[in-house]
């Protein structure tokens, strides 16, 4: 698949709108997700323009999401993440409002935000065991009373 590419608004064109802003994820704040599952929260001024076919192009990480979305809150999936996030923990986001026809009619101003994931190995810790995406269970794994790992409760290190 093409990489999606949206244009910015040209410097002095006419816009419908006078501001967008991402307000969630805030600038410099940090998010927690293991899947890569992010809301977002748009303010723009006038209200948006759906039935002109105004939609919000969201670019993660300098590559622009497939999906534009209709709606001021919205979350990035994480399919969408898979394919457009870097593959650090410092992120940035920026939405673009376009026409029908894709022209870019106004821009927000990047957000840089965190992506903290929770420990990988806390979420294998339990009792009873059950199977969770990333760990390497057996019937045998239990939680002691002090939560250490007990025989073949592992999470993904090679081990047991």
């Amino acid at each position: 698949m093409a990489p999606v590419v949206i244009p910015r608004p040209e410097p002095g064109a006419a816009s419908p709108y006078t501001d967008l802003q991402i307000i969630q994820p805030e600038n410099g704040g940090t998010v927690h997700s293991n899947t890569g599952q992010i809301s977002l929260a748009v303010a723009i001024e006038p209200a948006l323009q759906t039935e002109r076919g105004d939609a919000i192009a969201v670019k993660l990480d300098k590559a622009w999401l497939p999906t534009t979305r209709t709606t001021l809150r919205f979350d990035i999936s994480p399919s969408e993440w898979q394919q457009a996030a870097a593959d650090n923990i410092e992120h940035q986001l920026e939405v673009i409002v376009v026409d029908g026809s894709g022209k870019a009619l106004i821009s927000s101003a990047p957000v840089r935000f965190y992506v903290h994931r929770g420990d990988q190995a806390l979420t294998c810790r339990l009792s009873p065991p059950v199977a969770v995406s990333g760990c390497r269970a057996s019937a045998e794994a239990r939680r002691s009373d002090h939560g250490e790992i007990v025989r073949g409760f592992y999470p993904r290190t090679g081990l047991g």
